[in-house]
Parts: structure tokens; sequence; C-alpha cells
């Protein structure tokens, strides 16, 4: 019997080649637990951090305050299932592209996360706004990412569907190759039709309305993740597939 566990790394490595730009995520969520751990010793800090009308400096530092572990796990929990996400839909993607891509992601969610501060402060001159505090925009921008990268692959795993069901039983590596990349379009296509139908089913659970949560905050950074991308992007993948 063929022994495959010793290419198991090598076979993972594969897998995550050209998402390094991912590690900023990473280190983000390490970042925020610290703080977490900081806040904990001294909970004042934590009203030198927060966005409200006479915090101006809350539209970047809010992000990396958290008061309760609840919350801040809930937001890890968000960034770790968007970025197995990310990967699972970028697999048929070359190295190249998955660098430019990833960089992509990491930008556009803290673009969110920060703009949606920025607009809730702007707004906050009409309507005094009170305090809010957290990462949870940045994470749905995140999320908006991966729906925008889902909504621009999902064509090419309709297309391939056929492929996919009638594929030959005997497998040459082309055609391997081949049945990858089908794999991960059809990925796409799910986990586009999962989280549509998820906003569209129950937006208030989507958005987390609930008391004392900045629903703006998760509502616009989505809106700027989703979008963002899409703008920056769409060439990209218009391009990639007239090749």
């Amino acid at each position: 019997m063929k022994d495959n566990s010793k290419h198991m790394p090598t076979s993972i490595m594969r897998h995550l080649l050209g998402f390094r730009s991912l590690l900023w995520i990473v280190g983000f969520c390490v970042v925020i637990t610290i703080i977490y751990g900081i806040l904990l010793i001294w909970p004042n800090l934590l009203n030198s951090l927060w966005l409200s009308s006479d915090h101006s400096w809350g539209i970047f530092s809010s992000i990396f305050a958290h008061a309760e572990f609840v919350h801040l796990l809930g937001n890890i929990s968000a960034f770790v299932a968007g970025l197995i996400l990310f990967v699972l839909v970028s697999q048929a993607d070359n190295t190249k592209l998955r660098s430019q891509w990833s960089q992509g992601l990491v930008l556009m969610s803290f673009i969110g996360g920060i703009g949606a501060n920025l607009l809730e402060y702007i707004i906050g001159f009409v309507r005094p706004i009170g305090q809010s505090w957290g990462a949870s925009g940045v994470g749905y921008a995140l999320i908006g990412v991966v729906l925008a990268k889902s909504l621009l692959s999902a064509p090419n795993g309709f297309q391939d569907l056929p492929y996919l069901v009638h594929r030959k039983k005997q497998k040459n590596p082309s055609q391997e190759r081949r049945i990858n990349e089908i794999q991960s379009n059809v990925m796409s296509l799910v986990i586009a039709a999962i989280i549509v139908v998820y906003i569209v089913i129950s937006p208030a659970v989507f958005l987390n309305v609930a008391p004392n949560v900045d629903v703006f905050a998760h509502g616009v950074g989505f809106l700027i993740g989703l979008f963002g991308f899409w703008l920056f992007f769409y060439r990209d993948f218009t391009s990639k597939r007239n090749r």
C-alpha cells in the first residue's frame, strides 16, 4: 500500500502558495487579542480607544479595542472563517493572482473597517453617536471581499459544471489539474449562493442586529469590501476569462 503521509506537508504548502499577505490578518488577530488582555488589566484605557463624536482618533484606534471576550472571539472566528473561504475559492488561481488578490483582501478589509468608522464619525456631526469599538467592520469587509471573489469566479462554475459531471474516470495529470480548477470554481458558486441567500432570508441575523451593536459599521464595512474588491479587480477577472 502506498504511503502518502510524507507528501501531505508538500500538498498543504502547494494549496497555501501565494497567500502570504493573509498573515497580516492573522497578525491583526494576535494584536487585538493582546490589547484585549491589556484592557482586562487597565479597563479605563478603553475610554481612549473607542470611537465617539469627540474621539476622532477612534476612527483608527477603535478597531483594535474589545471589552468583552465574546465580542473578540466572534470577530476572530469571522476572520478565520473568511480567510479559509478565500483560500478555498482561490485554489484555481495561479500563485501570482493569489498574491495579488490576497493583498486586495487585506487592503479592502481595513479600508472597509476604517471607512465605516470615518463615515459614522462624519454623520456624528449631524446626529451625535455613542461610543463604538471593535473590529466587526473589518470582519464584515472581509466577508464582503469573499463574496465579491466568489461572485467573480461563479460564472466559470456554471460553465464548468457539465465537464465535472461527465468527466472520464481515467485521469491524466492535465485532466487532474482541470478538475481541481473546476472544483474551485464550483466552490465559489456554492459559497456565493449561500452568502446571498443568507443575506436575503435573514438580513437582521447576517448584520447581527441587536441592542448596543454597531450595525452601521457592519453594513458599511461589508459594502466597502464587496464593491471595493469588485471595482478594483473586475478587469483582472475579465481578462483572466478571455485568455
